[in-house]
């Protein structure tokens, strides 16, 4: 508001901007959307190549969350030319992850594993070892979904090391995609747990699952439930709400018997949404 008064059009868009991934973050859609194209307009009337960049990759974010995969990739690949050209690497990395996901949701996976990779090393190169754990995380998806269970858990616990235990929105995300390796396995208790230990980390941060998370989420929890029984999913989930964050942590860092050589037979589960 102040910055409002004074007439100051590019801290305005300094402040809209970390405003708008705020609502982002929160799952409220259409007012990060109205604050993100404030600050794109004010970042264009300065100028300033860095900001604009910026404003376009958290509205291509805004775009991917809804499912919307073609504004998102417009928005996004308008995005990487700038802050490419402004030779910011973490932007890039950052950029680069975003459009990884959304090759994912298409069903690009080549193309999606190769933008991450890039977005991994990166992320190396500068040093931002919570930006190389959301990249280690997306590949790790992708490897979940190609059924290859070692090579997804492998990088999803490799994901979690990774993450200061401050950074829960990306440790839910490791935890429940572990939860979607167990549940496929038969590890019932044990994605129980999982599912229920993200769940608790994203309703103390205030980050509900995005809609193209949702579907996929919703089908294997409601077949551990199945799976356990309606009072023993419930004691499951109440003891596992308990938790510390480092008990969950460590819990799911530790090695998997589901992916022993005696057992790697996969569980009959509802088919996946398209």
């Amino acid at each position: 508001a102040l910055f409002r008064k004074t007439g100051d059009a590019p801290w305005v868009g300094f402040a809209l901007t970390p405003l708008g991934f705020g609502a982002l973050a929160r799952g409220d859609y259409p007012r990060a959307m109205s604050l993100l194209e404030e600050a794109l307009a004010l970042a264009r009337e300065a100028q300033d190549t860095r900001e604009i960049g910026i404003a376009l990759q958290l509205m291509g974010e805004v775009e991917l969350a809804q499912e919307h995969y073609a504004p998102a990739s417009s928005l996004l690949e308008e995005s990487l030319l700038l802050v490419r050209e402004a030779k910011d690497k973490v932007d890039v990395a950052s950029t680069l992850r975003l459009l990884g996901i959304v090759a994912r949701c298409q069903g690009d996976w080549e193309r999606a594993t190769a933008l991450l990779q890039e977005s991994l090393e990166l992320s190396r190169e500068v040093n931002i070892t919570e930006f190389e754990a959301e990249s280690l995380c997306e590949l790790g998806i992708i490897a979940g979904l190609q059924e290859n269970a070692d090579e997804a858990s492998t990088l999803l616990r490799s994901a979690l090391s990774k993450f200061d235990t401050t950074e829960q929105f990306g440790i839910s995300r490791c935890l429940e995609n572990l939860a979607a390796i167990a549940a496929k396995m038969g590890q019932w208790p044990r994605a129980a747990t999982l599912y229920a230990s993200a769940a608790t980390l994203r309703d103390r941060i205030g980050s509900p699952l995005r809609p193209y998370e949702m579907a996929d989420h919703d089908r294997l929890v409601r077949a551990v439930q199945a799976a356990l029984g309606e009072a023993a999913f419930e004691e499951q989930w109440r003891a596992s709400v308990t938790m510390t964050i480092e008990e969950t942590v460590g819990l799911a860092l530790r090695e998997d018997p589901a992916l022993s050589p005696q057992r790697r037979e996969v569980v009959s589960l509802p088919p996946r949404s398209l």
